[in-house]
């Protein structure tokens, strides 16, 4: 998995600090994966319509932070999921209709059958 500089970290959290708010065309810019808004969301450092909620400058351990969590993430995603044992369900015995009515009608001696 390649990972991205530090200072690509850096310097998207001083333009998010700067811009006030963070888009994927600024994760383009510096070369850093979309998933950064997301994690950037999930940390509280941006709000559900990505407008920055920074009030200090970013530092080190804002960006390690960030980093920690994009893994997390791609290896959530990367993680093959494992399928649990099928069970199979046995059929019940079929249950016998008790006293069911049934009457059948027979016209023109028998061509046609009508059941109810």
């Amino acid at each position: 998995m390649r990972t991205s500089n530090l200072n690509n970290y850096v310097n998207l959290l001083n333009d998010v600090y700067a811009n006030g708010s963070i888009s994927t065309s600024l994760c383009r810019k510096h070369k850093i994966s979309n998933n950064t808004t997301r994690t950037l969301k999930e940390l509280k450092y941006a709000d559900k319509k990505g407008n920055s909620l920074m009030t200090k400058k970013p530092t080190m351990n804002d960006v390690n932070k960030i980093i920690s969590r994009n893994r997390d993430i791609s290896k959530g995603y990367n993680t093959p999921i494992l399928q649990t044992e099928i069970k199979f369900i046995k059929p019940k015995a079929t249950i016998e209709k008790e006293n069911t009515k049934t009457t059948e009608i027979n016209l023109f001696w028998g061509m046609i059958k009508i059941k109810r």
